[in-house]
């Protein structure tokens, strides 16, 4: 048996386990509200400029000047996978008085109709939602979901934001899209350069790959912007949900 104490299992090779008839268990809804509630922080320190107005206060300016915010009442979140964690996320939303859109195969309906959810096309919600989160497992199937062809599709002045794996998002096309200004800014808990850098040192004692460097360096370029917030994996990092592990 391989127990892993984390929801995601993209980091075992079930094929092989199945193979040799090794049983693989995770824990999968442990931290169910606390992702949630972490997206809707990386949301507000976006929408807020919180990060950078402690870091205009730590470096004695109190003026407020570039410190304007945006409201999130009226607005439109697209949630992209509405599971356990994607449905904590409009339970939140629809406090905050927001229009809901998302993206799902297999919605629970009574969520949808609880939060009156707009289900739609990916296509439909990078166009129209003000704020887009993701919330889905990393597989084939959403490698680089957000990726350079797709992210010219959001809304000019969006926010997006990733608690979920790093390979979901392309680095590369968030970095674009800030810099074209079609993104107001970005809240990261994961991106896909992060076993890279955590493994730099390996990386560097060998010979490193084109693509090795490139990763690493959008992993700064990201790190080291003012409209982006960036944490460390952070979000399921909870006294509460350590317990419920």
């Amino acid at each position: 048996m391989v127990a892993t104490r984390s929801t995601g299992v993209d980091h075992i090779d079930l094929i092989e386990c199945k193979k040799r008839k090794i049983e693989v268990s995770n824990v999968p809804v442990y931290g169910s509200n606390t992702v949630a509630e972490y997206a809707f922080a990386l949301i507000l320190a976006v929408a807020k400029k919180i990060v950078e107005a402690h870091q205009a206060v730590e470096d004695d300016d109190f003026s407020p000047e570039g410190l304007t915010g945006i409201d999130l009442f009226g607005k439109t979140i697209g949630i992209i996978g509405l599971g356990q964690i994607g449905s904590n996320v409009a339970k939140i939303a629809h406090g905050f008085g927001m229009k809901i859109m998302a993206v799902d195969r297999k919605p629970e309906m009574k969520i949808v109709k609880k939060y009156n959810i707009k289900l739609v096309e990916m296509e439909k919600l990078l166009k129209e939602a003000d704020m887009v989160t993701l919330h889905v497992p990393a597989t084939k199937e959403t490698y680089h979901l957000i990726n350079r062809d797709n992210i010219k599709l959001m809304k000019g002045g969006s926010i997006l934001v990733n608690t979920s794996r790093g390979a979901v998002v392309e680095s590369e096309a968030i970095i674009w899209a800030l810099n074209k200004k079609i993104l107001r800014g970005a809240g990261l808990d994961v991106v896909e350069e992060e076993d890279k850098v955590e493994s730099m040192s390996m990386i560097m004692s060998q010979r490193p790959t084109k693509n090795d460097l490139q990763d690493v360096l959008s992993y700064h370029m990201l790190r080291d912007r003012d409209d982006v917030v960036f944490t460390p994996h952070n979000a399921s990092n909870s006294e509460e949900a350590i317990e419920r592990i």
